[in-house]
């Protein structure tokens, strides 16, 4: 069933269900099939064969490079390690995120960009209003505080804000308008049910449902608002080729190779 042939009974539990069973790896054009929104993607090769451009809305963005990029994607989707491998090679300034989870073993390289605090602490940075945005991740808070926000717009290169949907509505609500800005969405091209593999195998049962959930909702209701999507592959040289095109739309967005 297409777009075209959804059934007006159609509910979003349904889709997303449909998209679980899809054996289709997920892209533009196999999420155009749930929501036509996807439509709007188009791939440029001139930037990356897995780099896809949302036509409806660079038609009319502001044609400024942007200040700030802020990195989307699903669970398990490699924004880490694409992020880290990023800034191996551009200069870039990765905001800080505060966050009440715990430190991730054998993950040292990824860690050094959060801001390990209890639940009480959190709390309190809240009360005092240090916080431009908060969000809820399963049983842990993760936030961005101000001063963050102000430590790199001080520094020189393009920064990188890295979080989730409902914080980067926030965080834009805040930001001075004046200051340009992208969103760029990384998708897992693998099917769903892959992708829920890797959720367990990577987080464990325990700490997977709501990731699962969330990755699903994710692909379905977000991804088609970002400027630019970015495959990743699952192939043993996907997160290679991945961190390629994110170089390349970077260096395109104004990023600086080091």
């Amino acid at each position: 069933m297409t777009r075209h042939e959804q059934a007006p009974q159609d509910t979003p539990r349904l889709i997303l269900e449909r998209i679980i069973h899809d054996p289709r790896p997920l892209s533009p054009v196999v999420l155009a099939d749930y929501n036509w929104r996807y439509t709007w993607f188009q791939p440029d090769a001139t930037i990356h064969p897995l780099v896809w451009v949302n036509t409806h809305i660079q038609q009319g963005a502001d044609v400024n490079l942007p200040r700030i990029i802020a990195l989307l994607g699903a669970s398990a989707s490699g924004k880490d390690t694409i992020l880290s491998k990023l800034k191996e090679k551009l200069t870039i300034i990765q905001i800080q995120t505060t966050t009440t989870r715990s430190p991730r073993r054998g993950q040292d390289e990824f860690e050094r960009t959060y801001n390990f605090v209890s639940e009480q602490q959190f709390n309190s940075m809240a009360e005092l209003g240090q916080f431009i945005e908060t969000v809820r991740l399963g049983n842990n808070y993760s936030g961005t505080t101000r001063g963050a926000i102000v430590e790199a717009l001080s520094k020189t290169g393009l920064i990188v804000w890295r979080g989730e949907e409902n914080g980067l509505r926030q965080l834009w609500s805040n930001l001075d308008r004046k200051i340009p800005r992208a969103v760029v969405f990384i998708m897992p091209n693998m099917p769903m049910e892959s992708l829920r593999k890797r959720i367990i195998d990577t987080r464990g049962k325990k700490d997977s449902e709501w990731r699962i959930t969330q990755a699903l909702r994710e692909v379905y209701y977000e991804g088609y608002k970002a400027d630019y999507i970015v495959l990743n592959p699952p192939q043993r040289n996907g997160p290679i080729d991945a961190t390629e095109a994110m170089y390349k739309l970077f260096t395109y967005l104004g990023a600086t190779p080091k």
